[in-house]
């Protein structure tokens, strides 16, 4: 049930996200406000991981490290740069459904890179993901 709930909580907060980014992508360049918007995530982060798993940051490996960068590069530099520019062009409520079909890829990339297996559910679902995203991108 927590996962559920903090899952949700990351759905709230990515649809305020949305939102605040289309009312200051008006006064600032996209690549401006995603540099701007990544300093208090970072010093939030930091603070939180501090805080909270101290000791970890004694047994960090360079595997890890390496992996973990790549991530921040992609999703936290890169995804919301991408993010946010689909907002500024297609507004929130075209461009959220897009930015959720993450799971569409995410699902190709664990299968084809982690060996993990999908189900009739999994398929099912995907297709539905797919379908989603043709009824928002098309003309109205």
């Amino acid at each position: 049930m927590l996962g559920i709930l903090l899952s949700l909580a990351a759905a709230v907060t990515w649809g305020i996200g949305g939102v605040f980014v289309r009312l200051g992508a008006p006064d600032l360049k996209i690549s401006t406000g995603t540099f701007v918007s990544l300093i208090p995530s970072l010093l939030l982060t930091l603070v939180t991981a501090l805080a909270v798993n101290f000791q970890d940051f004694a047994s960090i490996t360079l595997v890890g490290i390496l992996w973990f960068g790549l991530i921040g590069v992609l999703n936290f530099r890169l995804g919301r740069h991408f993010n946010y520019l689909g907002i500024d062009l297609l507004g929130v409520s075209r461009s959220s459904p897009v930015i959720a079909s993450s799971p569409l890829f995410a699902m190709v990339m664990a299968v084809t890179f982690l060996g993990e297996s999908v189900n009739l559910f999994i398929i099912g679902g995907t297709m539905l993901v797919v379908a989603g995203l043709v009824l928002v991108v098309s003309k109205e």
